[in-house]
């Protein structure tokens, strides 16, 4: 008795199963973003959900002391923070623009530049001054926050063009930024 009445039913579970929306497309997209600071991003768009993760570097000059130039050996006087974070969050449409806010965890790694210590100078063809600073590594975990708007999509490759405002708090060291970003991809 319960056979017939499955087979009479599977026709127009068939049918059911045809009528179904199709799943949505892939929204896949990454780029990278520049400003006082520099970084690679790859995330996955939904219309009412963002995830994203991102390495961003920032490098800062010393505060007392000689300044460093950037090339030779005086490269390394530099502070620096190196952040690699899983982002949450969500889009909002605003007419063409996408505005956006996302939250998540990070992991930090950076060196703070301390007081002045000594200059070595080197003679040849190419003078050059080595500056030494007192430092400290650093790792921490920290709270990253991005807050972003974004153009609509042109070109072929559905590229967008944005600003990204970026922090990362830290019981080491805060860090905020101002980034021109640049997305490729479905979203």
């Amino acid at each position: 008795m319960v056979k017939p009445i499955v087979l009479a039913l599977l026709p127009a579970v068939a049918l059911a199963q045809d009528s179904l929306p199709a799943p949505a497309p892939k929204t896949w997209s990454g780029g990278f973003g520049a400003g006082n600071g520099l970084e690679l991003h790859v995330g996955r768009w939904e219309s009412r959900f963002i995830a994203f993760g991102r390495v961003r570097g920032k490098w800062w000059g010393p505060t007392t002391g000689p300044t460093a130039d950037w090339f030779g050996s005086s490269l390394d006087t530099r502070s620096r923070q190196l952040e690699a974070a899983a982002l949450v969050g969500y889009p909002l449409a605003v007419g063409p623009l996408t505005l956006y806010a996302a939250t998540g965890v990070a992991y930090v790694n950076g060196r703070q530049l301390g007081e002045y210590r000594f200059t070595l100078r080197t003679s040849g063809a190419l003078s050059d001054a080595t500056h030494y600073y007192s430092y400290r590594d650093y790792q921490a975990v920290g709270l990253p926050l991005d807050v972003g708007i974004l153009s609509p999509r042109f070109g072929a490759e559905k590229a967008r063009a944005g600003l990204s405002f970026q922090a990362n708090l830290n019981p080491q060291r805060s860090v905020f930024c101002v980034l021109a970003t640049f997305w490729i991809g479905d979203k």
